[in-house]
């Protein structure tokens, strides 16, 4: 067992709202199904990985998107949070909060007030953590100095 805690940050495959840019060459159902397709990939990798916990940070309605039974079905091995923010960077940064919660929730309240350092936890408050389903590190990154940093886009 890997002594972490995942964060997959995403959002219900909904036509007309789930990957709009791509929509604009394949249709709104296609780039829906290519979504759902990749965030039911992200959570079987997930689920397969031998961590200690694994947390979804979920926005959008899952009733209407594709897949929404199969989504429904994987995210049964997930504590699912929903996302929290008036912002994508907020949300970004509530669902890291969240995770460490759910970090913390693995030890209890005996092992929180331990003075021996607990991995799960420790990994989980360590900055950087990686994201999964937000895309890749470099656009997180970029998202980070853009929004919560204030930086100028490239």
């Amino acid at each position: 067992m890997i002594p972490v805690v995942v964060l997959i940050v995403a959002k219900a495959p909904v036509p007309g709202q789930a990957k709009t840019r791509l929509a604009a060459s394949v249709g709104a159902a296609a780039a829906a199904d290519i979504a759902a397709a990749a965030f039911l990939d992200t959570l079987d990798a997930v689920a397969a990985a031998p961590v200690h916990a694994r947390v979804v940070a979920l926005t959008g309605d899952l009733d209407d998107a594709g897949a929404c039974d199969e989504i429904r079905t994987r995210l049964a091995d997930f504590t699912v949070v929903p996302q929290r923010g008036a912002c994508f960077a907020e949300r970004l940064a509530n669902a890291h909060v969240d995770a460490a919660a759910a970090a913390l929730n693995l030890i209890g309240p005996a092992g929180a007030l331990s003075e021996s350092r607990c991995e799960p936890v420790f990994h989980e408050l360590d900055i950087p953590t990686w994201v999964i389903g937000g895309g890749t590190l470099e656009i997180q990154l970029n998202t980070i100095a853009t929004f919560v940093l204030g930086l100028p886009r490239r």
